[in-house]
């Protein structure tokens, strides 16, 4: 049966089959993403503890977070700055335009989508769902409000079951998640949202029983869920080099543990044992008799390799420049930019020009969501709030994603006054909009020609 048939059929429990079949495994991403490091068989978490004659000694077993940092700047790179939404200033829908504006904000939707992106790049697979939520019932006469809620939604809460038709377009979607009744028993619950209506499923085993509510319209008149997905988390090609380098540090660690604090050579009835964490060791060093009756006094020299500090030095410092350059993440530590000085914005992006190239590319599938985050919003107005006429829909609002790269502007306002031959580039309205100084533009402006007529006031008295 295609995915049609199966939802026109109303067979909920083959239709969950169908969705679990394409079911995204994230849990080990997810555990690799917050520090677990015992997924892989050579992962520094399975380092074993050592045993000795005096007992187990637990070895080091540090992560090093890289899969955060690699997720966090590429996420960054696309919505660390909110993403510029745009309509023809010609459009007869200002008003309207300015209440969708209002509800972009009010949702906080581009920090919905700076986490979703977040998800998608560390789990593989993230979704923000918009829904209608009214007040309850209302006296005859009274208009029920209802308001646009979003949420988004990772395998943190649930597991997000998306199902597809034969031409790749999304048929339903369904997040699968656990509550408590009211005795404080645990339920599975399974919400399945298709084009008009959202079903509500109580699991019972094999068991599917319908829920209160199950088949009411959602009123947004399209799956009001934006899905993000990529095959594998960001850290995916570089994950071998993190563990080589977690395991070297851990095993350096170990090597400080015994001896970076100075030993003692002692002759003599002195009784100290070699253990890890002491610092001040002292090794007794017994003289021995031959069987000739010489005496021949203990010594003992530590054997190693005289190159081994640079070579692991070397292999540190290649390791970690491996691991930024193969995902195009810039190394921002305090040594790399303390120097840097007021640069020029051209070469400020050529400096980060591969995490530029990097979301570039991302931009193709993200700009997409975004555009249908847009559209479900625009249908909650239409369908759902009623605050909206279908001709809302013809409008095109266009998106642009801008850069989280800080701007010379004196160096931009330079080059235009070069071009227009030191001609004003900038009305004093525009200036006063762009000053962060500035809260109310309008007061501003009514203050400073209030200053101007008392200026033109003290001259005429001169």
């Amino acid at each position: 049966m295609t995915v049609k048939e199966i939802i026109d059929s109303k067979d909920w429990t083959l239709l969950h089959a169908k969705m679990n079949d394409g079911k995204k495994e994230t849990d080990q991403n997810k555990a690799e993403y917050e520090n677990s490091r015992e997924i892989r068989d050579n992962q520094v978490g399975n380092r074993p503890d050592k045993s000795t004659t005096s007992g187990t000694v637990t070895v080091n077993k540090i992560a090093i977070p890289f899969q955060r940092k690699i997720v966090q700047t590429a996420a960054s790179f696309l919505f660390g700055e909110p993403v510029a939404l745009s309509l023809d200033n010609e459009s007869t829908a200002q008003d309207t335009y300015a209440m969708f504006l209002n509800y972009w904000k009010t949702l906080r939707l581009d920090t919905a989508l700076l986490v979703a992106c977040e998800k998608s790049k560390s789990e593989t697979q993230s979704a923000i769902l918009l829904r209608l939520v009214s007040d309850g019932v209302v006296s005859e006469g009274e208009t029920q409000d209802i308001q646009i809620k979003a949420s988004t939604l990772s395998s943190k809460d649930g597991k997000l079951l998306p199902v597809f038709d034969e031409f790749g377009s999304m048929a339903a979607f369904g997040y699968e998640f656990e509550s408590k009744d009211s005795e404080g028993e645990k339920v599975q619950n399974l919400y399945i949202y298709l084009q008009e209506n959202l079903i509500r499923l109580v699991i019972d085993g094999d068991e599917y029983t319908e829920a209160e509510g199950s088949g009411d319209p959602h009123f947004f008149k399209r799956i009001p869920v934006v899905y993000f997905s990529q095959s594998v988390p960001d850290w995916e090609y570089v994950k071998d080099l993190i563990d080589r380098y977690e395991t070297m540090v851990s095993k350096f660690a170990d090597t400080n543990d015994y001896f970076a604090s100075p030993f003692f050579k002692a002759t003599g009835d002195v009784d100290f044992k070699l253990e890890r964490d002491n610092t001040g060791q002292i090794y007794k060093m017994d003289v021995l008799e031959t069987d000739h009756g010489n005496l021949i006094k203990s010594d003992m020299e530590v054997i190693s390799w005289e190159q081994s500090t640079e070579a692991v030095k070397l292999e540190f410092e290649t390791i970690r420049g491996l691991i930024y350059d193969l995902t195009d993440t810039p190394d921002l530590a305090f040594d790399n930019v303390k120097g840097l000085g007021n640069i020029s914005g051209v070469a400020l992006k050529l400096m980060f020009l591969s995490p530029i190239i990097k979301s570039k590319f991302s931009e193709a599938i993200y700009k997409t969501g975004v555009e249908r985050l847009i559209n479900i919003l625009r249908a909650g107005m239409v369908h759902g709030t009623k605050e909206a006429q279908e001709s809302f829909f013809e409008e095109i609002i266009d998106v642009e994603f801008q850069s989280i790269l800080p701007e010379n502007i004196q160096e931009t306002i330079a080059m235009l006054s070069m071009a227009t031959m030191d001609k004003p580039v900038m009305s004093q309205e525009t200036a006063l909009k762009i000053n962060p100084l500035v809260d109310d533009v309008k007061a501003e402006q009514e203050q400073l020609k209030k200053e101007s007529l008392d200026e033109l006031g003290d001259s005429a008295t001169l």
